[in-house]
């Protein structure tokens, strides 16, 4: 008995049929063979259609919609918390210095230079620190006008009380 084998190819794999003696007759049964691909059907298959990298860019651009608008206000937020930090330092080195001098510095670069802190603190929203102090050098007020939050646009703290912010 005679037989006769078909290649044929789908660009994927390719395989052989294996007919009867006149090809005429059904296949008696089908040889796969993996590792038989048309070159120029793998590489127009192995691309990305533009239909799907759209896709990919609208789901990362959805992301980026959610999570920056957090990102911003746990910045904000920690910001203010910094800078109400740095008020606090301030309160503690004016305590010290009014303690053995019985009032309060007229100018709050004293602080350094009399070494109850090591430097001046700054904002990091930007805002200026902005002293002042009254009623005999007894009470001060101490102002940061930086924009923390919408909410927030001022930040200060009075002698003996913890800081504030408006």
């Amino acid at each position: 008995m005679m037989t006769g084998f078909l290649m044929r190819g789908n660009g994927a794999s390719c395989y052989a049929t294996e007919y009867g003696p006149d090809f005429k007759k059904p296949p008696v049964r089908a040889i796969f063979r993996i590792g038989c691909e048309d070159r120029s059907a793998r590489t127009h298959e192995a691309a990305f259609a533009l239909v799907e990298i759209m896709i990919v860019v609208a789901i990362i651009s959805l992301l980026a919609s959610i999570a920056i608008p957090s990102f911003m206000q746990a910045r904000r937020e920690s910001q203010l918390n910094v800078c109400l930090n740095n008020l606090r330092t301030y309160q503690h080195a004016l305590e010290q210095y009014a303690f053995p001098n019985k009032q309060y510095p007229d100018d709050i670069n004293d602080l350094v230079t009399q070494n109850y802190l090591a430097k001046l603190y700054q904002c990091p929203a930007g805002g200026a620190y902005t002293w002042s102090v009254s009623s005999g050098n007894h009470q001060y007020h101490l102002i940061c006008d930086g924009q923390h939050t919408p909410s927030i646009n001022h930040v200060c703290i009075h002698e003996d009380q913890v800081p504030t912010a408006k």
